[in-house]
Order: structure tokens, then C-alpha cells, then sequence
């Protein structure tokens, strides 16, 4: 059976500690002085309780009474209870007092944390490196940011509240000794009983506590993955399947967390009839073979009854440790994991693209034997538009991630003008980049706050214009409340081509020196796309374009394409002039009958 040294000296308890002291370390400090007072006055109080019980003379027939009539004589009061009973009054008070101020330390510093650390895990995965978070499941992460974030924290308020009951039972401990070493060694072997009966089932509560919180993560991705294909499980009968995987996982989930508290109950309930046996025992060996009087006697057993309680909430509070033990651990090696995958950013002050983007010998490969990119040397002169085509897995998205800094290469350099990518600060360029994907990225919210992202230096004025920049403006002012319309989760309440339009606005608002269309248009209607073209070429000359397509007529008008096949530049140059080569552009317009 462990000691109880060992139990709270174990490496995960230290480790715990570690972690949970270098988020709330102050307040931590505070929540434990205020328990050691908390002890303390308990323990003064106890003793007050002496001449409530004792014959009133002075000085007792024993040893323990003796040593209370001494406590009673350093408070210069009288050996009677109208003497004592208001010093105990007052001390009591200050107790809940105390009491009162660690419980609202610690309310405080688990919101605290709780903000803290769901800053730092957002924190972190927004600079993490893109492949780490193409890697992770939208589920796992939603469930790490909204629940197990909170769990954590309630770890944190539990951990945090097995330290009054271990401090205030060290106190009482203490002046037992100091009273009665025979009393103590009671105490240290039902102490030893009781952490043996809570290392037992801790481990099973701990184990079972990691399972459940992975199984939730499991199904939160479920659950998004429902939403995200509602349309298709809709259509094809298909949420049945979902239906069965959800509730599988989900009974899992509720398995870890009955065997959790199944296992935390053997302690619980084992303790109080050891208690009751040991007590008794006590009871009878003081009073029946040692005959010490009434007053002493009552004073001890309480003191053996406080100890008694502080280590039954010190069980409890560490066996509700264990099931949130897991939610610790999920959170700290996800913020530890993804802290590994930070994106290497440059500390030069983005100022603005004066001459060109440049490419010099760029390779990159998401995995090592399988390379997207070999050797691309190209330039972009400032406030052009140019293209990038080619068959799918040729590489297209890939270039344009590596000009933005998304990606970083493996072998060559990326260069802003003459700085290159890596030195500089990431976070200050794409502040001036304009991004429009194939599927608009639009948000549950009003029309106006998609434009502005929620900036409130927005003015309802600048706004308008981008909208009208757009061609958003004539479908927004026949929405129900133009501008303040709500547009529905994913924009359900808007077409494609006015999504897309919207999305449009939203990047022109911000006039961006640099506009990314990522096959913008190619899942739209001729009408959708013939206003959406007619955006872009008004933006022509104002900004760096930069348009990946596979529909060939958005790219008539590009100062430059680039013809992109096995991860090389088989052709570039303009339009006319690729058709006129007559190489593999001019068989993918042909394909798409685009041919003048």
C-alpha cells in the first residue's frame, strides 16, 4: 500500500502541479495561505471547546487538559464558557470568512484560466503550420476549444481543492501530535488506509477519464461531418449510417464515464466503516482503559473527527481530479503538440509590394518521394494578373500557397521585391491579401458584418462601395433588410454567385495589394460568372492578381499565364499567345471549345 508521501510525490502528481502553477501560480499561493489560516483557526477553535466540557477547574488531571488550559491562559480569558464561547464565535467567523475568499480565488482563477488557455490553444493553432492543420479533424478541435478546455479548468478548481483539506488536516495533524503522540499514530494509519483506497481507484478513474474525452473528440467529429454532408445523407438516405457510428461512440463514451465512477465510489464507500471501526476503538481505549475526563476526551475526538473529514474532501476532491484528469491531459498535449508546428514568421515590417513576387528555383513535395513542385523560377511584376492552369495534382494551388507564405519551400526562395519570404513578417502581408476560393467562405451573420469581417473601422460607407466594386450591391438591396440581412449558416440564404460575390467584397474592402481567385467562378451559372468576371477585370491594374482556373475563359484577359504539368512551367505568356503555340494550352481550349 502506497504512503501517503508517496501518493503526493508521485511524478504525475509534481507534473500536474507544475502545470496548473504556471497558469494560476499567484492565485494558487493565495488559495493555500488562506487554507493554512483556514487550519489554524479551526484548530484554536477546537480547543476553545475545552472548559465547555471540563469540570472548569484550571488545571486538568492530564496531560492533553493541561495543555488546552495553557492555550485558554495565552488568550487572558476566563475558564468558562461566557469566557470562551464569544472567542469562539469570532474565530469560526473568520473562518468562513477565509473560507469564503479561497473558494472566490479559485472561482477566479479557474475563468481565468479557462480564458487563457482557450486563447493559447487559438493562439497556436492559428500559427501553426498549414499541413499540421489540414491534418486535424474540425471535430477533435471544436471539441478541444468548447469542452475540453472547461474540463481542464475544472481539473484545475478540483486539483487545487485537495490542497485545503491535505493543509488543513497537516495542521490538525500537528497540534495532535504536539497533544498526544499515540492519538497521532491512529491518525497516520487511517490516513494510510484511506490513500490506499484512493490510489486503488484512481488510476481506473484517471485511465477511464482519458478514454472518454478521446471518444469525445471522436464524436464531435462526427457530428460536424453530418452537418458538413447534410445535403448528400439527405438525399441518399445516408444519416442512418451516421446515426449508428454517433450512437456507438457515444455509448462508449458513457461506458468510460460509469466505469470512472463506478471506480471512484470503492473508495468512498469503504472509508466511512474503517472510520466508524477505528473511532470506536478509540473511544473505548481512552475512555474505558485510560479514564481521561470528559472534556479532553470530546476536544480529541473532534480533532480526530476534523482529520477525519479534511481526508474524506481530500479523497473526494481528488477522485473528481481524476475524472477531469483527462481533459488535462487532451488540452496540455494539443497546445504542446501544435506550439511544435508554429510557422516560422520574419521579423521585417511588411511595407507594401513596390516591384514584383519572385520564385528562384522553388521545389516543394508533401511527401518526400511524391514532389508537387520542381525548380520554378518565375516573376510577377507588381499590378498584373496573371493565371495558373493545368490538369488537377499539377501544382497550381501549391505555387500560389508557397508566393503567400502558406507553405514555405523546400528548396529555393520566395521573394517580395527583393526580401525574401522568410524574413519577412507573414502576419503584416496577408493583411494586404485578398482571398477568394472556389467555395465562398461567408458566415451566420449579417451581410454587412461578412464585408467587414466584423472591423467596426468600417464605415457603412466604405462597405457600400466595395459591395458595389463587387457587384453585390443591386442583389443586397432586394434583400428583406439590405445590408443588415442575415445570410444563414454557410450563406444558405443567397445563391451561389451572390456568395461568391459577397466573398468578392469582403476581400476588395480591405483594398488588398495582392487578390487571390482560387477557382473562383468554376461552380457557377454563365450569368454568376460573367458579373463575377466583370469584377475582376475592372480590379485590373489596381492590384496583383492572381487567378487559378480550370474554366479558361476567366483568364482572357491575364497579363500572363502560366501552363503548369508535372510540376513544372511548360508554357507561359498571354492568351493569344498560347493558343498561337499551339502546345498544351491550346488542346485544353480546345477541349473547352473556347477556340476563337
Amino acid at each position: 500500500m502506497a504512503s501517503l508521501s508517496e501518493q503526493f510525490a508521485s511524478p504525475s502528481i509534481t507534473r500536474y502541479f507544475r502545470h496548473f502553477w504556471k497558469q494560476a501560480g499567484a492565485r494558487i499561493l493565495v488559495a493555500s495561505v488562506l487554507a493554512v489560516l483556514v487550519g489554524w483557526v479551526e484548530a484554536l477553535g477546537i480547543a476553545l471547546l475545552f472548559p465547555l466540557f471540563s469540570s472548569g477547574t484550571a488545571q486538568g488531571a492530564d496531560t492533553i487538559s493541561r495543555s488546552f488550559s495553557r492555550l485558554i491562559d495565552a488568550f487572558h480569558v476566563q475558564h468558562t464558557p461566557a469566557g470562551v464561547l464569544p472567542l469562539i464565535v469570532g474565530l469560526f467567523v473568520g473562518k468562513g470568512l477565509l473560507l469564503y475568499l479561497g473558494n472566490v480565488t479559485m472561482v477566479v482563477a479557474a475563468s481565468k484560466v479557462t480564458r487563457a488557455q482557450r486563447c493559447k490553444l487559438l493562439e497556436a493553432l492559428g500559427r501553426a503550420q498549414l499541413r499540421y492543420l489540414g491534418d486535424q479533424s474540425a471535430g477533435h478541435v471544436s471539441n478541444l476549444v468548447v469542452n475540453e478546455v472547461a474540463r481542464a479548468s475544472l481539473g484545475l478548481t478540483f486539483f487545487v481543492r485537495t490542497l485545503s483539506p491535505a493543509i488543513n488536516a497537516g495542521v490538525l495533524f500537528v497540534v495532535v501530535l504536539v497533544l498526544d503522540w499515540r492519538l497521532t499514530s491512529v491518525c497516520v494509519a487511517m490516513g494510510l488506509v484511506m490513500v490506499g483506497f484512493t490510489r486503488m481507484s484512481g488510476g481506473a478513474v484517471r485511465r477511464n477519464s482519458r478514454i472518454a474525452s478521446d471518444q469525445s473528440s471522436a464524436m464531435s467529429s462526427l457530428v460536424v461531418q453530418v452537418f458538413q454532408a447534410a445535403k448528400y445523407l439527405r438525399a441518399t438516405a445516408g444519416f442512418d449510417v451516421f446515426e449508428r457510428r454517433i450512437t456507438r461512440v457515444s455509448d462508449e463514451v458513457l461506458a468510460a464515464e460509469d466505469r470512472a465512477g463506478k471506480a471512484g465510489s470503492v473508495g468512498l464507500s469503504l472509508s466511512q466503516p474503517i472510520l466508524i471501526v477505528f473511532l470506536s476503538g478509540l473511544l473505548y481505549y481512552r475512555s474505558a482503559v485510560r479514564g481521561e475526563s470528559l472534556g479532553s476526551l470530546f476536544v480529541v475526538l473532534v480533532y480526530f473527527l476534523r482529520i477525519m473529514t479534511e481526508l474524506f474532501m481530500l479523497q473526494s476532491s481528488w477522485q473528481s481530479f481524476c475524472s477531469y484528469v483527462g481533459s488535462v491531459d487532451v488540452v496540455r498535449e494539443a497546445i504542446d503538440k501544435t506550439e511544435l508546428r508554429r510557422e516560422v514568421i520574419g521579423r521585417t515590417p511588411y511595407t507594401g509590394l513596390a516591384t514584383s513576387l519572385r520564385c528562384d528555383g522553388v521545389s516543394f513535395a508533401y511527401e518526400p518521394s511524391r514532389p508537387v513542385l520542381r525548380e520554378i523560377t518565375i516573376e510577377i511584376p507588381c499590378r498584373t494578373t496573371v493565371a495558373f492552369v493545368g490538369s488537377s495534382g499539377s501544382g497550381k494551388s501549391t505555387l500560389v500557397d508557397l508566393l503567400t507564405g502558406t507553405l514555405a519551400p523546400d528548396v529555393g526562395t520566395v521573394r517580395i521585391d527583393d526580401m525574401s519570404l522568410g524574413d519577412l513578417d507573414l502576419k503584416g502581408f496577408r493583411r494586404r491579401i485578398g482571398y477568394v476560393a472556389q467555395e465562398a467562405i461567408v458566415f451566420d451573420d449579417t451581410v454587412a458584418n461578412n464585408i467587414a469581417l466584423w472591423n467596426p473601422g468600417l464605415g457603412r460607407d466604405h462597405i457600400e462601395r466595395a459591395a458595389e466594386r463587387a457587384h453585390a450591391a443591386e442583389f443586397i438591396a432586394n434583400l428583406p433588410r439590405g445590408y443588415d440581412a442575415t445570410i444563414g449558416d454557410r450563406g444558405s440564404m443567397l445563391s451561389g454567385g451572390q456568395r461568391q460575390r459577397l466573398a468578392i467584397a469582403r476581400e476588395l474592402v480591405k483594398s488588398p495589394d495582392l487578390l487571390i481567385l482560387d477557382e473562383a467562378t468554376s461552380a457557377l451559372d454563365s450569368a454568376s460568372e460573367r458579373a463575377i468576371q466583370s469584377s475582376i477585370d475592372e480590379l485590373k491594374g489596381k492590384m496583383t492578381i492572381l487567378i487559378i482556373a480550370h474554366r479558361l475563359s476567366t483568364v482572357r484577359s491575364a497579363d500572363c499565364i502560366f501552363v503548369l504539368h508535372d510540376g513544372h512551367i511548360a508554357e507561359q505568356g498571354s492568351y493569344d499567345e498560347l493558343v498561337r503555340a499551339g502546345g498544351r494550352f491550346k488542346a485544353m481550349v480546345d477541349l473547352q471549345s473556347l477556340a476563337p
